[in-house]
């Protein structure tokens, strides 16, 4: 079972985890891919929540279907992913209680994300983001 005994480098590993069908603990796992060298997360829609040790808590053992991702913990790519995941990077970065001045094209009505991605998209050089009414965290 340990990826450190495979022949192929593995820079990644996502894997589904349900108590209630594992014949054998999560912690276990989480450990020996930290002995591996990997830093895992629980995957949510908001974030990926760190459960490598030192953060491992026993209620990511509940009897719950979870994803887990994996990564190389000295691997600048790790981290990057992260922060893609909680939207800090990348094509639409989220940038929490900032501000944008004015409208794009001159258009005020309000739209919904998909459609103003697609609009800014359309204006390129002239639209210099987009913002929404989201909660803030």
């Amino acid at each position: 079972r340990s990826i450190a005994r495979s022949k192929a480098q593995v820079k990644f590993v996502t894997f589904e985890y349900a108590s209630n069908v594992w014949q054998e603990p999560l912690s276990g796992v989480v450990a020996d891919l930290a002995k591996d060298g990997y830093f895992c997360f629980l995957i949510t829609p908001e974030r990926l929540v760190p459960v490598s040790p030192p953060f491992w808590d026993v209620a990511y053992e509940l009897p719950m279907w979870s994803n887990l991702f994996c990564g190389l913990e000295r691997d600048p790519d790790l981290s990057a992913l992260v922060q893609l995941h909680a939207g800090a990077v990348g094509l639409w970065p989220l940038l929490p209680r900032t501000f944008l001045a004015g409208h794009a094209g001159g258009d005020e009505e309000p739209l919904s994300l998909a459609a103003a991605k697609k609009v800014c998209t359309d204006l390129g050089a002239a639209c210099l983001g987009i913002t929404c009414d989201c909660p803030a965290d």
